[in-house]
């Protein structure tokens, strides 16, 4: 059993597992430390498991997401990054636990769902609605997660295609705008036009009353994604705060901010 942030895991740790860049685990020369020890467990996805698990108070059962390995998707037209289990979903499946009343009761659509992680822990936490969306080519895999989690969530959520785009927002808000639109990993170096879109989805899903929570781990594609943040920033009031307490992958201290979430709101005008 070894401490990995607030949590104790059972790990194994297999030679075979490790490339060359991989620290000696030599204990007589300072071992696996606690910090080490949490990059390889969140440093990047779990891409080799099949199912990946998430539970934590006040979460009646555990939510497990069944995942695609990156590779089974090589080739495909589609961005398949999002079939994976991210460590920063972590961090905001457990943000939410923290702060449940940001999605009890409340509308609430996931944005480029992937798994379904956040979302069917939305649900699990009391939402009065949940819609998981995603392109075509994800939606199988959210279904299947859906029917899974099933037991452990309060409503069944839905799960439906959603390009992003002025006009595919438009059409998604028929039946009135959503009180909380969450998206996790979802910005990496996209394009000016698809930074755009994503950014006046945003803006037509949530209207004057949401809000939206998108969750951001700072790489090396920052010049790139500052397209987005420059017109979402346009668009939309914005706070940010750290999900450093919570782990998973991000070192536990507090001036660490490479892990932000975002929330956004309508602008207020000034009378």
């Amino acid at each position: 059993m070894v401490r990995a942030g607030p949590e104790l895991r059972l790990l194994a740790l297999l030679a075979e597992s490790f490339d060359a860049s991989t620290p000696a685990l030599d204990a007589g020369d300072g071992g696996l430390t606690e910090r080490e020890l949490d990059r390889l467990l969140y440093g990047a996805p779990l891409r080799g498991e099949k199912l990946v698990t998430f539970h934590r108070s006040p979460l009646a059962s555990v939510i497990t997401v069944e995942q695609e390995v990156m590779s089974l998707k090589a080739g495909h037209a589609d961005d398949a990054t999002g079939n994976v289990v991210w460590p920063s979903a972590h961090s905001l499946c457990a943000h939410l636990c923290a702060c449940p009343e940001l999605v009890r009761g409340k509308r609430v659509l996931e944005l480029g769902a992937g798994t379904g992680l956040v979302g069917l822990v939305a649900a699990a936490l009391g939402a009065k609605e949940v819609v998981l969306t995603d392109l075509a080519s994800g939606l199988p895999l959210l279904r299947r997660n859906v029917e899974r989690n099933k037991a452990g969530c309060l409503i069944e959520p839905k799960v439906t295609e959603l390009r992003w785009g002025r006009e595919a927002a438009m059409q998604a808000v028929k039946e009135g705008t959503f009180d909380v639109v969450v998206g996790c990993e979802i910005i990496y170096q996209h394009d000016a036009e698809t930074a755009t879109a994503l950014a006046e989805t945003m803006c037509q899903l949530v209207g004057q009353d949401g809000t939206c929570l998108l969750v951001y781990e700072f790489r090396d594609g920052l010049v790139e994604d500052m397209v987005f943040f420059e017109r979402v920033n346009e668009l939309l009031e914005v706070e940010a705060q750290a999900l450093t307490q919570y782990g998973f992958g991000v070192l536990q201290d507090e001036d660490d901010a490479s892990r932000l979430l975002y929330t956004y709101r309508a602008k207020t005008h000034e009378p």
